[in-house]
């Protein structure tokens, strides 16, 4: 009865946790995808793991001079189903999530990419509920 016991507790501790919705692994950099820039602004490419996309509604990155404080940019990337794949949309591009890799490309003027100097970064699930924010120093 025991075994039982801790084994039941056990699973139910494994699906509350797997249905909550995590992000891991924050990256970000400056890059050229092949599009000419002007000499004032700059692509950088947001890429981070997200444990279950079914869950993830939204995207929020806040690029900021302080940790939670999107004072410079304070953008947001829906996440919608297209077929069989979850896509998330910025700024007129979607890039499908593959593998639990989530890619987002934006592009800044120079004086905000000057400005930043911490990237929070945070998913809002179909619930309501945040993820943990992850967070990128400069």
């Amino acid at each position: 009865m025991r075994t039982f016991l801790l084994t039941a507790i056990g699973c139910f501790a494994f699906i509350i946790s797997s249905a909550q919705l995590k992000i891991m692994d924050l990256n970000v950099l400056p890059i050229s995808q092949g599009e000419t820039l002007s000499n004032d602004s700059i692509q950088l490419l947001i890429q981070f793991k997200i444990s279950n996309p079914a869950l993830s509604q939204n995207i929020h990155f806040q690029f900021g001079t302080q940790p939670n404080i999107g004072d410079v940019l304070n953008e947001v990337a829906p996440v919608t189903l297209q077929g069989s794949e979850y896509i998330v949309t910025y700024n007129g591009r979607q890039e499908i999530i593959r593998n639990h890799d989530v890619r987002i490309y934006c592009k800044m003027s120079m004086t905000n990419y000057n400005a930043w100097q911490n990237l929070t970064v945070f998913a809002v699930s179909t619930t309501g509920n945040n993820s943990e924010n992850l967070y990128q120093t400069r």
